[in-house]
C-alpha cells in the first residue's frame, strides 16, 4: 500500500499507485469462509474493485494485530487504484481511515519496518492532497521509509518503499533508478525466502508487476515478459498479467 514519492510532485507519485490494482473489474470473491487476505486476493488476481471496496468495510469489532494490519495494506492498495485513476475524492475517507490503522499499529509496534514503511507511503499519498504541504510531508516520507530500514533491512516492505523512493527521487537528491531496480528484486528474493508468508498474497504478485513496469520503461520488454511468465505459472488466472503479456 500508489506520482513521485518524493520531489514532490503529487503527478508524478501517482504514477506509482496506479500499478497497485490495475486493471479491477470483474470477478467473484464472496466466499464467506476465505480469510480477508483470501477475499482481497481473489479480487486482485481476478478484477473486481468493487469487492476490494467492500471488503475495507469488513474491520472486525476487536481486531488482532495482524487483522490491523492486513486491513491497513488492502488500504493501502485500494487508495492507490484510485489515485493513479485521479479519483481522488473516492479515495480521500479511505486515507483517513488507513492513517488511523497505521498510526494504531505503530502505538502497538513503533519499530516495526512493515508499518514503518506502510508510514512512510501514506505521507506519499497525503501529498497528493496537500501539495503545498510536499517540503514538510516529504521528508517525513523519507525519514520513515529509511526508518523501516534501519529496523528491518529484510524487511521486504521496507525494499519496496526504498525502490519507490529511489526511482522517482532527482539524482542530485540521491536518487537512483538503477538502484530503484535492485531494491525491487532485493524485496522479491527476500519475499521468496519465505514464501508461505507470501504466498496467496496480492502484495507479492503487485511488487512483481511494478518490476516490469520498471523493466518496460527502460526498454527491456523481454525481462518484464519473463515476469509475467513467471506470474502467470504461479497464479494463471491472474488477468492483469496475462493481458501485458498478450500485449506484447
Amino acid at each position: 500500500m500508489i506520482k513521485k514519492l518524493v520531489h514532490y510532485t503529487p503527478r508524478l507519485f501517482l504514477s506509482i499507485m496506479i500499478l497497485l490494482l490495475m486493471p479491477l473489474d470483474s470477478s467473484g470473491a464472496n466466499n464467506q469462509s476465505q480469510t480477508f487476505q483470501n477475499r482481497i486476493y481473489q479480487a486482485y488476481i481476478t478484477g473486481n474493485i468493487s469487492t476490494w471496496e467492500k471488503l475495507l468495510e469488513a474491520l472486525p469489532a476487536n481486531p488482532t494485530e495482524s487483522e490491523l494490519y492486513e486491513m491497513a495494506m488492502a488500504h493501502y492498495g485500494y487508495i492507490g487504484y484510485c489515485m493513479g485513476r485521479d479519483e481522488k475524492r473516492r479515495a480521500r475517507p479511505y486515507l483517513d481511515r488507513v492513517e488511523d490503522l497505521t498510526d494504531r499499529l505503530l502505538e502497538i509496534s513503533p519499530e516495526n519496518p512493515k508499518y514503518l514503511a506502510l508510514h512512510g507511503a501514506l505521507f506519499g499519498f497525503r501529498m497528493g492532497y496537500q501539495p503545498h504541504k510536499v517540503p514538510i510531508i516529504g521528508p517525513k516520507s523519507l525519514k520513515a521509509i529509511n526508518s523501516a530500514l534501519d529496523h528491518g533491512p529484510n524487511c521486504p516492505e521496507a525494499w519496496v518503499e526504498s525502490a519507490n523512493k529511489d526511482w522517482y527521487l532527482p539524482a542530485a537528491f540521491g536518487g537512483s533508478k538503477e538502484r530503484a531496480i535492485e531494491h525491487y528484486l532485493k524485496a522479491i528474493e527476500l519475499m521468496e525466502q519465505n514464501l508461505a508468508d507470501y504466498q496467496g498474497y496480492w502484495y507479492y504478485l503487485n511488487t512483481h508487476m511494478i518490476l516490469a513496469e520498471w523493466y518496460n520503461s527502460r526498454n527491456q520488454a523481454f525481462l518484464a515478459k519473463e515476469v509475467y511468465r513467471k506470474l502467470l505459472a504461479m497464479e494463471p488466472n491472474f488477468q492483469w498479467a496475462t493481458e501485458k503479456l498478450q500485449e506484447k
